[in-house]
């Protein structure tokens, strides 16, 4: 054989290796494609008439916290001596609670009345009752609130899934209408004069308010200005105001630095009682930073002029006896100083508080009367379409279910200016609370640390011998008795939460715990842009040590949405397709999924509204219809 024959054959025989894999695959195709068969895809289907409601469970993070604390702040430096309690003590309005450096002085010394002080504590005591009795009226209100919008919101429930069995007449219908208008009529006017009453009552408030204001500022700087003259007048430190003072020599013999030192802000506390008599006729707020400034300058000056005497020296010209008496009156000077900058802060903080509280309410009210004109205008088309015509059951029934949503949105508007209302007095009475302890502390001698309130020690951050400094966070004092959780939320659930609102607080134990939202905040948070919600629980009897102040709980909530209107629905997002030039779903008829265009409304997080034209037992697929396209098999779960 030749080697072209070779070759030759060597070729064929691959030729027929190549082929044999092709003859193969070729003879079982055949036999491949008649097995082939598409599957139908697995859906879930819910009609027309059930996609009116939509539920969303949520989980969101809260803080325990305490419903009312008071930090203890130190108002001098030292070192901490006699240290009288601990985490976990309970302790009284005025309890001793420690003292900053012992230097050997008597409460009942300069400055000190006891018999102010029993008063004082009288008062902080009252202002305890009058705040508990304000609190125990907003928190019942809560739970009233929260009974009543629930049957509201059953009745809203029943009348939109009834709309398909009503049969009241035209005639009927046509006076249910006017009735409804003329209902939405009073509402308006009622509205109106509810607006205008309270906002007469809110400016004739504030205007006490900033009267209050303007007299304790005065009384204020008229202490500061009896303090600049006794200090002249003991001293004659003014070079424009010169005293013959026969003892000079002796003040701060044992330390001349003290007198440098007085001088400075003798001068400086002059100069604030300028500025303050120029803005004094101004606007209160800069008024009230004028004479709290002065406040702190008088302080200070008065503390120096304290401590001048004590380095003093008694002489013939300068007797013991009348060197003992200026150093008494020097502390009386001290703590009338302090308890005029408390003075000032407070009512300073008082106008603030006095502002947004009428903006509260005042916007509730805005909001309660832009519903009642709204409502006003629902009627009255609803009452124009009827007379138009359009009287059939279900139009009936759609107006039905649209008067019980109005009566349940004025519900709503009604129980969220009750709480407004309760909210403010509660917050006054909390500040006179807080004011009535100020004043109790600022006839102490600001060595001696007193608790401003009744509760549980629960942070304790000062050992005895600890050096301290002005302002320093020594212990907090908590109502542990009383707590509160607190989470944020974006703006899009705003809509969606209301004071009186149910929800479920979860502790780390996995135990479930009743509660109730209190209080929604109307602004957002600087950082993270989101909304404080406050949540009390609601059950009388959970135990403290269920949720402990300071631990982290999930808040579950339960947000339901409504739609009205023929064609409106509510669908999970998925089984909605959206594109740029069509959004449509899928509707299960006969087992073949049919594509139907859509009309896209708002977007609720995970939930989306649209109007199709459908009748209200079509099948509409929620689950799967990702995986479909129009004329595909599917097989209903």
């Amino acid at each position: 054989m030749t080697k072209i024959h070779k070759t030759k054959k060597l070729l064929l025989s691959m030729v027929a290796i190549i082929a044999l894999p092709a003859l193969l695959t070729g003879c079982g195709k055949k036999e491949e494609e008649v097995k082939t068969e598409i599957l139908p895809v697995a859906v879930k289907t819910q009609t027309m008439a059930n996609s009116k409601v939509a539920q969303n469970n949520l989980e969101l993070s809260g803080m325990v916290v305490a419903e009312s604390e008071a930090k203890i702040i130190a108002k001098a430096s030292g070192n901490a001596a006699v240290i009288k309690f601990n985490v976990g003590d309970k302790v009284n309005v005025g309890t001793e609670l420690m003292k900053i450096d012992d230097i050997n002085s008597s409460l009942t010394g300069a400055g000190f009345n006891s018999s102010q002080v029993k008063q004082a504590i009288v008062a902080v005591n009252q202002a305890q009752t009058n705040y508990q009795m304000a609190k125990t009226n907003y928190d019942n209100l809560i739970l009233s609130s929260a009974k009543d919008l629930r049957q509201a919101e059953i009745g809203r429930d029943q009348a939109a899934s009834g709309k398909s069995n009503t049969s009241i007449t035209t005639a009927e219908a046509i006076k249910s209408a006017e009735l409804a208008l003329e209902t939405a009529n009073l509402g308006v006017e009622q509205a109106k004069n509810n607006l205008d009453n309270k906002k007469k009552q809110l400016s004739q408030s504030k205007t006490d308010t900033y009267d209050n204001a303007n007299t304790s500022a005065e009384a204020v700087a008229a202490t500061c200005a009896n303090a600049i003259t006794t200090v002249n007048n003991t001293t004659g430190i003014d070079d424009k105001n010169s005293v013959d003072i026969p003892y000079k020599t002796n003040l701060g013999a044992m330390d001349s630095s003290y007198m440098t030192k007085l001088k400075e802000q003798y001068y400086q506390a002059k100069a604030s009682y300028a500025n303050y008599n120029k803005n004094k006729s101004g606007n209160i707020n800069d008024k009230l930073a004028s004479v709290i400034k002065l406040a702190e300058d008088c302080k200070n000056m008065a503390e120096t002029y304290r401590d001048l005497l004590d380095k003093s020296i008694p002489s013939n010209t300068l007797s013991q006896t009348s060197l003992s008496t200026m150093q008494s009156n020097s502390a009386t000077m001290v703590n009338q100083l302090v308890a005029s900058l408390l003075q000032a802060t407070a009512v300073k903080q008082g106008l603030t508080n006095v502002d947004l509280n009428n903006n509260s309410v005042s916007d509730s009210l805005d909001r309660a009367y832009e519903l009642a004109k709204k409502q006003q205008e629902q009627a009255s088309q609803a009452l124009n379409n009827l007379k138009a015509g359009n009287n059939s059951q279900l139009d009936q029934a759609n107006f039905s279910a649209i008067s019980a949503e109005n009566q349940y949105e004025n519900l709503k508007v009604k129980i969220n200016t009750q709480i407004a209302v309760a909210k403010n007095q509660l917050d006054l009475a909390e500040l006179q609370y807080q004011n009535a302890g100020l004043a109790l502390q600022g006839l102490y001698d600001n060595r001696l640390i007193i608790s401003p309130i009744q509760g549980t020690v629960t942070k304790k951050l000062i050992a005895d011998g600890d050096a301290i400094s002005i302002g320093q966070l020594l212990a907090t004092i908590s109502e542990t008795t009383n707590i509160k959780v607190q989470f944020y939320v974006d703006q899009d659930l705003l809509a969606y939460l209301m004071p009186g609102m149910s929800v479920n607080l979860v502790n780390s134990d996995n135990k479930e715990i009743n509660g109730i939202i209190t209080a929604i905040s109307p602004q957002a948070d600087a950082a993270t842009k989101r909304f404080l919600v406050e949540v009390k629980p609601a059950t009388e009897n959970a135990k403290p040590e269920e949720l402990p102040i300071g631990t982290v709980v999930n808040v579950k909530i339960n947000v339901k949405k409504t739609v009205v209107g023929n064609g409106n629905i509510i669908l999970p997002l998925s089984a909605v397709n959206i594109g740029q030039n069509e959004s449509f779903i899928f509707v299960a008829e006969n087992g073949i999924a049919k594509k139907q265009t859509v009309s896209l409304g708002e977007v609720h997080g995970e939930f989306a509204e649209i109007k199709v034209d459908l009748n209200p037992e079509a099948a509409i697929i929620i689950d799967g219809s990702r995986l479909l396209s129009d004329g595909q098999k599917i097989e209903i779960k």
